[in-house]
């Protein structure tokens, strides 16, 4: 991107020179929507930074509040060229096109998101379907011709149409796989990553290869012993890849039925799979065996980058929780970023995270531990009877627990994964009642402003499973992996309730691995969640605002 060819000139470029900047006109006088009638104070900052500063890289750490999508939409509104905006879930796509769309914003989704006409009454290939079904059930998925594919089909088309827009919101899973099995979405000027401190996770989960233990079963595959050297695996892959092109061409033939299409698909994914597994070689790849799947994981997936990247003129990165540990996770050097950290605009005693020693949390607590830390948790909600909060317990079972020795269980509200997590949160939301939600992971992707949530106790620091193979292959490598997604959780965690200018809410932390997680791994944090921690002897009292 030509940043000296950029909309606002030399307004912006006064900032990174140090001298004083000229005001800029509000959003909506810049051609943004009429709903922005100012600056929040950061955000002019912000956006000179993504359209001019010198490096290919803009990393900005934006606390809740400070409006990021505002400035991340008017540089791409504003950069001269094309511009994609990757967010981590389907709730913030929504987001950004309910607010953004007059700036004729294409939104673009997986294939599930978009019906399938072929299969529909009075399509082509109707008689293979039931009346409803998604592109991903397409008989295209199948080897199978569809005339809509061409045009008509909602999916394809909005892939086409996304290749010429110049300003597209997409997810990150879409965005990869476009690039890794079709031509991408074209040559991009401006790539923003948005929450991305998810960035990470979405590659390594991008070049991650996943093959069902039931899909073999079902095609007649007999995987090799777990643990066999990655070359075994290859030359498997390669056998039964082979087989299944030769079944697949000699199908080609024969009258389709809507077994038959639904057997298709199950070889071609195979056949895609297995085509992938032949790929890999023994020093980048881990197996990484799981109940149900067979998975391979690259190791070090920050050399394989330009799957995210994909040779976008300037990447811009914005989470809440970014730090320079992501920048790294993403093989990013260091010289060729402009770092900007944004001082949080909520004040600390509206959002303080208080330590309070209690009891170490962990595998080797005795019932005795147990019976202290529910104490602990009823002397809090004692004092708190008319407020609703959530209560981090990182497991299921440590829920259960908490819940079974609890004097207030009759408050609590207790979920596992799934849509039974959903209806839980929902009638959570709603509730009119002082309840308290026991979570075992709900660290992003939800908002709880105002009465909603009032405090936030993490039980335990959510320190994650160290069981898997590629996760213990990647900390012995990186002593700083595995607390580094320790601290991103927790800030996750409590970034749930205050969400606006005059929200407020309490966190405690009532695992006494902090203590020794802070002297060792504060720098992992950001600047926001560390000017808001306290240090209690005894439970702070109940926020007054």
């Amino acid at each position: 991107m030509d940043v000296v060819d950029s909309p606002l000139g030399a307004r912006t470029r006064g900032v990174l020179a140090g001298d004083e900047m000229t005001e800029l006109p509000p959003p909506y006088a810049l051609g943004l929507p009429p709903q922005f009638l100012s600056w929040r104070p950061g955000q002019e900052h912000a956006l000179s930074l993504i359209l001019d500063a010198p490096t290919r890289f803009v990393a900005i750490n934006s606390p809740t509040g400070s409006g990021k999508s505002l400035c991340y939409m008017a540089a791409g509104a504003l950069c001269g060229g094309r511009a994609v905006v990757l967010t981590a879930n389907k709730n913030l796509m929504d987001q950004l096109y309910g607010d953004y769309q007059s700036l004729e914003l294409v939104d673009v989704r997986g294939r599930g998101s978009y019906p399938c006409k072929a299969l529909a009454p009075g399509g082509e290939w109707q008689h293979l379907g039931n009346g409803s079904g998604s592109c991903d059930d397409g008989p295209c998925h199948a080897g199978l011709p569809c005339s809509l594919k061409e045009i008509g089909c909602e999916a394809y088309d909005k892939i086409r149409t996304a290749k010429y827009a110049d300003l597209v919101s997409t997810n990150y899973a879409l965005w990869m796989a476009l690039h890794r099995y079709s031509q991408g979405l074209g040559e991009v000027d401006l790539l923003i990553l948005d929450e991305s401190h998810c960035a990470p996770d979405a590659l390594a989960d991008a070049l991650k290869i996943s093959l069902s233990k039931w899909l073999c079963h079902t095609l007649d595959l007999h995987p090799i012993a777990t643990g066999s050297p990655i070359q075994h695996w290859v030359q498997w892959a390669s056998y039964h890849a082979a087989q299944i092109k030769g079944i697949l061409d000699s199908m080609a033939s024969q009258p389709i039925t809507g077994k038959g299409l639904q057997y298709r698909k199950w070889l071609r994914q195979a056949e895609q799979v297995l085509w992938a597994m032949t790929q890999m070689d023994g020093v980048n790849w881990i197996e990484d065996p799981q109940p149900d799947q067979i998975v391979f994981e690259i190791l070090h997936p920050a050399r394989y980058n330009n799957t995210l990247f994909q040779g976008a003129g300037k990447v811009v990165l914005l989470s809440a929780t970014l730090t320079k540990k992501t920048l790294a996770l993403l093989g990013i050097p260091p010289d060729e970023v402009t770092w900007w950290e944004a001082p949080s605009t909520f004040p600390v005693h509206a959002r303080r995270v208080t330590y309070v020693p209690t009891v170490k949390v962990d595998y080797r607590m005795t019932p005795a531990h147990e019976t202290l830390l529910a104490a602990r948790v009823d002397q809090y909600l004692s004092a708190r009877p008319a407020r609703k909060g959530i209560i981090h317990t990182v497991s299921y079972s440590r829920a259960k627990k908490l819940h079974d020795r609890s004097a207030h269980k009759g408050r609590m509200r207790l979920h596992e994964g799934g849509d039974k997590a959903s209806e839980v949160i929902a009638a959570f939301r709603k509730s009119p009642h002082p309840d308290v939600l026991l979570s075992p992971a709900m660290d992003m992707g939800i908002d709880l402003p105002d009465d909603q949530c009032r405090f936030s106790i993490v039980l335990k620091l959510p320190f994650p499973s160290t069981q898997s193979r590629i996760v213990q292959a990647r900390a012995a490598l990186d002593p700083e992996y595995v607390p580094y997604l320790m601290c991103q959780r927790l800030e996750q965690s409590v970034g749930r309730d205050v969400r606006h200018q005059g929200d407020w809410s309490e966190h405690v932390i009532f695992d006494d691995n902090f203590r020794w997680a802070w002297g060792k791994y504060k720098h992992l944090l950001t600047k926001g969640f560390r000017e808001a921690v306290a240090w209690g002897k005894t439970l702070p009292g109940p926020y007054q605002p």
